[in-house]
């Protein structure tokens, strides 16, 4: 209940939940194989993952719930198949909507919470609802997604659930 009130946010006119209660929400389209920026400045792109799950979780560093959604996550990555990449996707600054993420704003948020800066990705991806989760199959297809922060055993379920090794 905490983060859910945490996570209500009103950003320029826009409310924007981020707990399970946000699942009713409209869907928005994950990021194309296109590219990003990671926290070390490099380009990078989802292709760099083919034949592989990919975890994404979407984070902004106002966002109250995402740092817990990524230390969950960080604990989760840590056990985890090398089948499955875990890469986090900063939506923007700081200063919030209408100031995309950089790689910067990648760097920060690795260094912050001792995240690899290869897998914090920035790029201008419209996002209104966070912390965010998809789960890719090796094929590109969307195995799972969700709003609303996950826990560890939550994220460890879903992937048992969806990941074949």
């Amino acid at each position: 209940m905490r983060n859910a009130i945490l996570c209500l946010i009103v950003t320029f006119g826009i409310v924007s939940g981020c707990g399970p209660a946000a699942n009713n929400h409209e869907k928005v389209a994950p990021p194309s194989p296109g590219t990003f920026v990671d926290g070390g400045g490099n380009t990078v792109s989802l292709k760099d993952f083919n034949g592989r799950y990919v975890w994404i979780d979407y984070a902004a560093e106002w966002c109250a719930a995402c740092t817990p959604q990524a230390m969950a996550i960080k604990s989760v990555a840590g056990t985890a198949p090398d089948k499955i990449a875990f890469i986090t996707i900063m939506v923007t600054e700081r200063e919030g909507y209408g100031h995309p993420s950089t790689a910067i704003t990648a760097a920060r948020w690795a260094s912050r919470l001792g995240l690899d800066p290869a897998h914090v990705w920035a790029g201008k991806v419209p996002h209104r609802y966070l912390p965010r989760n998809l789960l890719y199959s090796p094929q590109g297809d969307v195995l799972f997604d969700q709003v609303g922060e996950l826990s560890a055993s939550q994220v460890k379920a879903e992937i048992a659930r969806h990941v074949r090794y």
